[in-house]
């Protein structure tokens, strides 16, 4: 019924109350319990030290988006998943996401199901080591029985004298200074992760990792989730079909990454 009523409205985005404003996103105030976000069209990478603007792909994630919630809220299945979305506004610029208003943190939740992206820069040398209980040592592309969370304290892209500023990953105890109930934040990421990546996989595709955002109670996930925040392949390995924007990263083309961000859109809700 909510998301009737806000998909009537059409609101002048700029003469809301600015909440937030980041590389990724604009936050505004559509009352004082609902914010609505205007995605914009930026890839970023640290690894790779790239920045791009890729027009229609703020499009395509917020639909994403949207979709990806609603099948949520249909289906949850057996699992707990609280988000803070409640549906789309439109605005002269264009479709908004909107969500309940939230405490947010300055921590980013990621959740991986395979030994690949940034632990292989962080973690040199694994493939020496063995892991728990004389286990096989990590290698790329090592797969994870239990997802992997952790958390990250978000830095900006630079610091006051120009110089590049990666996230910096946490251990839960400093992550629990800052979230109330670090352990339910953690439930909640792997138990979303979960029912994405079943989702995925009914299409043939495999969720290689993701990041959430969780709200200061450990209670709600809120921002945005579309392939702007994950990796997602045909299969884990790195010859196969990438349909995220690993290949981007490298060197690709810009306009590759919408069309990867449009089939994956196809894939998972036109199918």
């Amino acid at each position: 019924m909510l998301e009737q009523v806000l998909c009537s409205l059409s609101v002048t985005f700029n003469e809301l109350k600015l909440l937030a404003v980041g590389e990724s996103k604009e936050v505004r105030l559509l009352t004082p319990r609902i914010a609505v976000a205007k995605l914009l069209p930026s890839v970023y990478s640290f690894t790779n030290n790239r920045y791009g603007i890729v027009p229609g792909t703020e499009r395509v994630r917020t639909k994403f988006c949207a979709e990806l919630f609603r099948a949520m809220t249909r289906r949850p299945g057996p699992r707990h998943l609280s988000n803070a979305f409640l549906g789309l506004v439109d605005s002269d610029q264009g479709l908004l996401l909107a969500e309940h208003v939230v405490t947010p943190g300055n921590l980013e939740v990621r959740v991986k199901r395979y030994h690949i992206g940034s632990p292989l820069h962080r973690y040199r040398y694994t493939e020496a080591h063995e892991t728990a209980f004389g286990g096989t040592p990590l290698a790329r592309w090592s797969r994870f029985e239990t997802p992997v969370v952790c958390f990250d304290w978000r830095n900006p892209l630079e610091d006051e004298h120009g110089k590049r500023l990666a996230d910096e990953p946490l251990s839960d105890d400093y992550a629990s200074i800052w979230i109330d109930d670090c352990a339910r934040a953690k439930q909640l990421a792997r138990d979303t992760f979960g029912w994405i990546e079943e989702l995925f996989a009914e299409r043939g595709l495999q969720l290689i990792d993701i990041c959430f955002f969780i709200d200061r109670t450990g209670s709600v996930i809120f921002g945005e989730i579309s392939p702007d925040c994950m990796r997602v392949r045909s299969r884990a390995a790195d010859d196969s079909e990438a349909l995220d924007k690993d290949q981007w990263r490298s060197g690709g083309e810009p306009a590759a990454v919408l069309d990867r961000y449009e089939k994956l859109y196809q894939i998972i809700f036109a199918s």
